[in-house]
């Protein structure tokens, strides 16, 4: 991304450290809050036309999505864990809300993220011509998870958190800016 003050680009450099790894995590996470709700509204859009394929791949990639906001992984900066959603954001969910992540980091654990429940599951059968006979064949039964109707909470949640997080960023933002000036001996700006 280039900067331009009065028509002329901003020379750029980068910047290290683990206030910048913490910056650069939470703006992560913004983002990825960000793509939950663009995948939720495109999802919304889907449902009217009931494609069932392209409305199921939308839900698990805002499930997935989300969900990388509460795991551990490389670090935006990469020298690190990636940082996590902070617990206090998620103090500050209404009940509703709590229950709803509950419900989507369950189905993102056990459904779409990793299948150990029964969603997703295949089952082998034998088929017989009458009960007790010989088996004439064998086949496998496909379970597929149905989409939950509260899927809708899935924006509120993100806008609900991203309310939290981008004051936060603001303040991070802040914070590396006036160490970076300190070392270069300039005034911050207040």
């Amino acid at each position: 991304m280039a900067y331009v003050l009065a028509m002329k680009p901003m020379p750029q450099s980068a910047v290290d450290g683990n206030e910048a790894a913490d910056y650069a995590d939470l703006v992560s996470m913004i983002d990825d809050l960000g793509r939950v709700i663009q995948t939720s509204d495109a999802l919304s859009a889907y449902a009217e036309e009931e494609n069932a394929v392209v409305e199921a791949a939308l839900w698990e990639s805002a499930v997935i999505t989300y969900g990388r906001c509460f795991t551990s992984g490389k670090s935006a900066i990469g020298k690190r864990s990636r940082r996590k959603m902070p617990t206090e954001a998620l103090d500050t969910l209404s009940p509703e809300l709590r229950e709803a992540h509950e419900q989507v980091m369950e189905l993102r654990n056990r459904h779409v993220g990793h299948r150990v429940g029964e969603a997703g599951a295949v089952r082998v059968v034998a088929v017989h011509e009458y009960i007790g006979g010989p088996p004439l064949g064998v086949g496998c039964l496909r379970v597929h998870m149905i989409l939950p109707d509260n899927h809708v909470d899935l924006p509120r949640l993100a806008h609900s958190l991203l309310s939290y997080l981008q004051p936060l960023a603001d303040r991070e933002a802040d914070a590396v800016l006036g160490r970076l000036q300190q070392e270069h001996g300039v005034e911050p700006r207040t």
